[in-house]
């Protein structure tokens, strides 16, 4: 018998076991693939809504100039829209001197004496060149602080004379305008032997913005008009005109329904069946993606309550679905024309209809303070100053700036609503300026429910030091809320608070896809608990496979012993047939004789 074909054929039979769990794998780890593929598209997705889910983007602005050959101009976020005339008398300099010219840079010149620039006096020997003195120059420390230079930079500058090239010592100033002109002492000798001469003067850049006229010592100008820096380039007079900038804005939103569309055209295929092929996508019947799309699908009709007409819907501002029987129908389209022309009429109302503009409730409540710091004739620190919507550090400690307790020790600040109100996130704004900044340590957020109780938020131990904490949490119903102070960096009375705001929950497009989809990708979102219950899935079959095997492995060998043995008792009953026969043969010979 060929028992080695006769095991193998059981063995195939046994070993289909094996077979459909390795299927079984295979369409968990299709699915898990997939899963993958919604993951990365909605990880995608959420990065696009993360982009205009904030104020900042829709205050985004852009500047022109009539004559960009006269100066260039960047205005941030924020910034007034409005025109402003600039006219530019002349720039800023940098003070530029230079010294008698050498035959070659590396003789000596044969001098020594001292020369001092800008109070730092450098020792020069005979032995010392061109090379060398430029060397100590930019060397040379400030004598008050040795971590800076002495606002000069030295180089040595090879200049053509007639068929020959001579060599001269330049130096020029690191600051620009008059400020920052090199004060020059040479002694003796060793002037006649450098004789500096001005190369280029110092001076002031000379402009006029909006009729009045400015010296200032440089041709980066930051601090006339808020949010806008502008930088001389040459005489000359321009208009400079700060709108919003529309087309940052559109593309921003115009990539967050291009995310979109691809996400729900994924979701779509993976769940599809085609009824003529009668093949199925690898998530069809999932109810996991179904919740996904129908999700994603019903949150472009949400909408936020209390906006005005025009601008209280998607479709407003340009933003609607394809219409049935059409090939746009199931994506989402974006009128280019009529959303540009919407943020140019009201960027600010476009955030509102996507969630990114929220209501502070806070704003104008009744604030108490557990102690306030008393006005000292110059310096402002009521408690109703964090509620009035300034949030800047240089604002901090004048009239409306912000709030500072009397006393040390915990310290507390109440604001109490008009009425109760829905909120989901809280915004501390702190003081970080020069003059002022918050000494806060340790502090808690807690709200006050509809039945009077005080119930903590969120707690803080040891404050990172960042100006802005935003505090999002599940959306609770609240009379009041309040900042407890328990510790101070310093231990001194509670300093530097600007502004508390107070975010009512807000269920627009934007901001409720962005939860959804965050949540959905989270640690414990469903998209995670899918991929571990995949993974887990595939790891225990992989354990089914194995023992399977083992087991087939150990019937293998029996079957094998056993054919074996039963080869054996063949062959013997063979070799015990033979000699039968043989002796049936000699037995039937021997009668015949």
């Amino acid at each position: 018998m060929d028992t080695d074909t006769i095991v193998e054929k059981l063995m195939q039979l046994e070993y289909q076991r094996v077979t459909q769990q390795e299927n079984r794998k295979a369409q968990l780890q299709a699915k898990q693939q997939a899963w993958q593929q919604v993951r990365t598209s909605l990880s995608t997705l959420r990065s696009k809504l993360d982009a205009i889910r904030f104020a900042s983007i829709y205050r985004s602005r852009t500047a022109t100039l009539t004559d960009g050959s006269v100066a260039t101009v960047t205005a941030q976020a924020g910034a007034v829209a409005t025109t402003h005339q600039l006219d530019v008398f002349q720039l800023a300099t940098q003070h530029v001197m230079a010294s008698a010219t050498q035959d070659k840079a590396t003789d000596p010149l044969n001098v020594a004496g001292t020369l001092t620039l800008n109070g730092q006096t450098i020792e020069i020997v005979a032995t010392d060149n061109l090379y060398s003195i430029r060397d100590k120059i930019n060397a040379a420390r400030d004598k008050d602080d040795p971590t800076k230079g002495i606002g000069v930079t030295a180089s040595v500058v090879p200049v053509p004379s007639g068929d020959k090239v001579q060599y001269r010592l330049v130096l020029t100033s690191k600051e620009s305008g008059k400020a920052g002109a090199i004060k020059m002492e040479v002694s003796g000798d060793l002037a006649t032997s450098l004789g500096f001469k001005d190369l280029v003067e110092a001076q002031d850049a000379q402009f006029s913005l909006d009729g009045a006229t400015f010296n200032t010592s440089t041709n980066e100008v930051k601090d006339l008009l808020p949010g806008i820096t502008i930088t001389l380039k040459k005489a000359g007079s321009t208009n400079i005109t700060i709108n919003t900038d529309v087309e940052k804005i559109a593309t921003a939103i115009t990539e967050w329904v291009t995310a979109l569309n691809d996400s729900m055209s994924l979701l779509g295929d993976l769940t599809s069946y085609n009824s003529e092929t009668k093949e199925a996508g690898t998530l069809q019947g999932d109810s996991l993606a179904r919740s996904l799309q129908t999700a994603l699908r019903s949150m472009l009709s949400r909408q936020t309550a209390g906006l005005p007409k025009g601008f209280s819907s998607l479709s407003d501002i340009g933003i609607t679905t394809g219409q049935y029987g059409t090939s746009d129908y199931g994506k989402v389209l974006v009128d280019q024309e009529k959303l540009k022309a919407k943020l140019q009429e009201d960027a600010e109302g476009v955030a509102r209809v996507l969630g990114a503009i929220r209501q502070n409730v806070a704003l104008g409540a009744t604030v108490e303070a557990s102690s306030t710091r008393s006005a000292d004739g110059k310096h402002v620190y009521a408690a109703a100053d964090v509620v009035n919507g300034e949030t800047s550090s240089e604002r901090y400690g004048y009239a409306g700036g912000g709030w500072a307790a009397a006393d040390k020790g915990p310290q507390s600040l109440t604001i109490t609503f008009a009425q109760a109100a829905t909120v989901d996130q809280v915004q501390l704004y702190l003081a970080n300026s020069t003059e002022f900044k918050s000494n806060l340590k340790s502090y808690r957020i807690e709200y006050q429910d509809a039945s009077g109780v005080w119930k903590t938020l969120t707690e803080v131990q040891n404050h990172d030091g960042s100006s802005i904490k935003t505090f999002d949490f599940d959306p609770v119903t609240a009379r009041a809320i309040k900042l407890v102070v328990t510790e101070t960096t310093d231990g001194e009375p509670v300093e530097g608070i600007t502004e508390l705001m107070v975010m009512q929950q807000n269920t627009a497009p934007a901001l409720e896809m962005y939860r959804y989809v965050n949540a959905s990708l989270g640690v414990d979102g469903a998209l995670t608990t899918r991929n571990d219950g995949l993974s887990s899935q595939i790891a225990d079959i992989d354990k089914q496979i194995a023992r399977i095997t083992e087991q087939l492995e150990v019937k293998e060998a029996n079957l094998r012993a056993q054919f074996e043995a039963l080869e054996e008792a063949l062959a013997k009953l063979q070799s015990q047939g033979t000699m039968l026969l043989a002796q049936l043969g000699y037995m039937t010979g021997s009668s015949q004789k």
